[in-house]
Order: structure tokens, then C-alpha cells, then sequence
């Protein structure tokens, strides 16, 4: 296990320091996160050997944390452009988020369009797959494979808020979510929030491990399997991700810790 772990942190230390096939920064960066998820997959798997529970656990937990390092580090990784035209296309992607906030959903796609011309090629333009689902019909066919929970609780068709959550169980960062989900169903459920976690039981996960999970965690709020398509509309490339629907429309898109409690309320 020490050896692989090693094997990891060589394999980052190669894609930072080897030539970039990529025309462009956003494409290299898109590269370097191909590369994190690449490790993660191997951690998948080393999870998957026969060594004593006790020491399988902790070296998994230092592996597990030290890819979290890694993802964080690509994250940081900014292309070499204009500072002030980086800085400028930061203003604007905030601003668009503030028009979501405060329900302005509509001003989104013109505002969207006219960002892409001005700003392609910033580090800010990466966030533009997810706002530029914003103001979409709510799914007509919600991709349900399994419910694990919940499943008498939710209404896809309710004009309410449903906040949708896209989750693993072998994700650290899915896990650290996991206890704020839980508050917001126990104080916004009652005044009219509906909650669903959206798993596709990915990688190492099971289905066994998502029901033990959920006991392990006492959850409550409605969980479920899908089968991939809600991913693919609410363009979901890494988790956690969520997003909210009301009145039949997207209105709200992006992760789950920029979730405040404020900006729920204001919408029941």
C-alpha cells in the first residue's frame, strides 16, 4: 500500500512537470483534472485489497486526503492570461450568480452569450457549463433507477423548491456535505424544501455501501439511484454538485457549499 501511495504522488509530480499536448491553458488544466481523477480511480481501487480492516482504513484515509491535496492544488492552477482581463471576467461570472440569486433568471442566457464572446479562454469561463443550465425546463423524465429512500416524499411535478443533490459515497468531499443536507431537510423540509441525493454508484461504490452509509450518516432525506441522464442535463462533471428546480425551470446551479441558508429560505 505504501508503495502505491508513493506511485501516486509520482504520477502528479510527472503530469505537472511534462509538456502540455493542450493549444490552450484551459485545456491543460482540463488535462491535469483528467489526471486527479485518473488517481482517484487507483484509490479506488487499492481500497479494494485484502489487508487488514484496521490499517486498510487509515492508509485509505491517507490516500484519500492527500488526492483531496492534489484536487485542490489543480483547482489553484490559474492560466498565465491578462491578470486585468482575468479579474474582469471573475466581476462578471459573479455578477451573473448575483442575477440567480436574487431570481433575476431569465437575464442569465443574454448575459451568459455575451460573457462567452468576451471572456473564452479565462479561468472564469470554466464556470459557464454549469450556469448555462439556468433557466432550463425542469426534466421532463426523471432518470430514477433505485430509491433507496424518500421516494413518497418528493413531487418532481410540485411548484415548490427541489434542491438536488449529486453525490458518491467514496467521495471525502461528498461525505463533508453530507451533515449540512441533513440540516437543511430537517429545518427547510417542514417549511416546503424538498431534498433528493442522486447517486449513479460509481467506481467502487455499491449499493450495499450507499444503504449502510445512509444508516451509518442517520440519514433522512429522500436518496436515489440514477441512471446518468439527470447528470448529463444538469451538466454535472464533478461531485458534489447541485442544483434546484421551482416552478418548473432551473433556477439555481452550482455546489452545494455555496448553499446558504438565506438564499433557501427566500425561495419557500
Amino acid at each position: 500500500m505504501k508503495g502505491r501511495g508513493i506511485l501516486l504522488v509520482a504520477l502528479l509530480a510527472a503530469s505537472l512537470v511534462a509538456p502540455a499536448a493542450a493549444d490552450s491553458k484551459g485545456e491543460r488544466i482540463e488535462a491535469l483534472e483528467k489526471k486527479v481523477a485518473e488517481l482517484a480511480q487507483q484509490l479506488a481501487e487499492l481500497q479494494k485489497n485484502t489487508a487488514p480492516a484496521a490499517k486498510k482504513g487509515e492508509r485509505i484515509a491517507k490516500l484519500e486526503q492527500r488526492v483531496a491535496q492534489l484536487e485542490r492544488q489543480m483547482r489553484a492552477r490559474k492560466p498565465n492570461g491578462d491578470p486585468a482581463r482575468e479579474q474582469a471576467a471573475g466581476a462578471e461570472i459573479s455578477a451573473i450568480r448575483k442575477l440567480v440569486e436574487e431570481g433575476k433568471v431569465d437575464q442569465v442566457p443574454s448575459r451568459l452569450e455575451a460573457f462567452k464572446k468576451k471572456y473564452a479562454g479565462t479561468r472564469a469561463a470554466r464556470a459557464t457549463a454549469e450556469l448555462a443550465v439556468i433557466g432550463k425546463a425542469s426534466p421532463q423524465v426523471w432518470d430514477i433507477d433505485k430509491w433507496f429512500q424518500g421516494e413518497n416524499e418528493v413531487d418532481f411535478t410540485s411548484p415548490g423548491p427541489t434542491l438536488l443533490i449529486f453525490w458518491e459515497v467514496w467521495c471525502p468531499h461528498c461525505r463533508r456535505e453530507v451533515p449540512k443536507v441533513q440540516r437543511l431537510w430537517e429545518s427547510l423540509h417542514p417549511k416546503g424544501l424538498q431534498i433528493v441525493g442522486l447517486t449513479k454508484i460509481t467506481k467502487s461504490s455499491t449499493e450495499q455501501k450507499v444503504a449502510d452509509f445512509i444508516a451509518q450518516q442517520k440519514l433522512t432525506y429522500p436518496i436515489a439511484k440514477e441512471k446518468g441522464g439527470l447528470s448529463r442535463y444538469f451538466s454535472v462533471r464533478g461531485i458534489p454538485a447541485a442544483a434546484i428546480v421551482k416552478d418548473g425551470k432551473v433556477i439555481w446551479r452550482g455546489h452545494p457549499a455555496s448553499l446558504s441558508d438565506k438564499f433557501l429560505e427566500s425561495l419557500l
